[in-house]
């Protein structure tokens, strides 16, 4: 969402607190609107966001955090807004049996992949390229369309290559557990 530069951000609805989903009592007021995030716009501590009827929120929390789907932002009127996933575009790929999706699973952690995977299926971001590679491994492929999870180890290495493209012939600060894929 893009804002105006003469956004005037004391007008804003503003939300300095959450609830986890469980935490939702019961029998809790409806809430003033849905958020839906995609899988890396969860995580967040001061941002303006948009409901999906078109209301401004002030999200200005004290840390970071990951909301989750039912979580709810608390505006300062005691209000709250509930948070949802955004429906994301993904590869389901499923392979011949279990020794081959681990296969592709390994063949996607080689390259950085963020993924959500199960015993059944493997779920990425749809990419062409990704796909065409996955089908000369014979993974069947589907595209599908829904909330998207990665699991954590794949998602931090996927977010440290992203912002990490340069020479590393050089020595930088990572240690040697520091999840980035190569040895230091």
């Amino acid at each position: 969402m893009k804002l105006d530069i003469k956004t005037d951000f004391t007008q804003l609805p503003r939300a300095e607190s959450f609830l986890r989903a469980d935490k939702v009592p019961a029998d809790a007021a409806a809430a003033l609107g849905v958020i839906a995030l995609a899988h890396d716009e969860r995580q967040l501590r001061r941002k303006v966001l948009q409901t999906t009827d078109g209301q401004k929120i002030l999200v200005d929390l004290l840390e970071a955090v990951e909301l989750r789907s039912g979580d709810r932002l608390v505006l300062e009127d005691r209000r709250t807004v509930e948070i949802a996933d955004a429906d994301e575009e993904l590869l389901e790929i499923s392979g011949r049996d279990l020794p081959h999706l681990l296969a592709l699973s390994w063949a996607l952690g080689s390259q950085q992949v963020a993924m959500d995977a199960s015993a059944e299926r493997i779920l990425i971001l749809r990419n062409g390229e990704i796909g065409e590679k996955l089908r000369h491994l014979g993974a069947q492929l589907i595209e599908v369309s829904g909330s998207f999870h990665p699991l954590p180890a794949t998602q931090a290495r996927q977010g440290h290559m992203a912002a990490h493209h340069h020479d590393h012939a050089h020595h930088h600060d990572h240690g040697p557990n520091c999840g980035c894929g190569h040895h230091h």
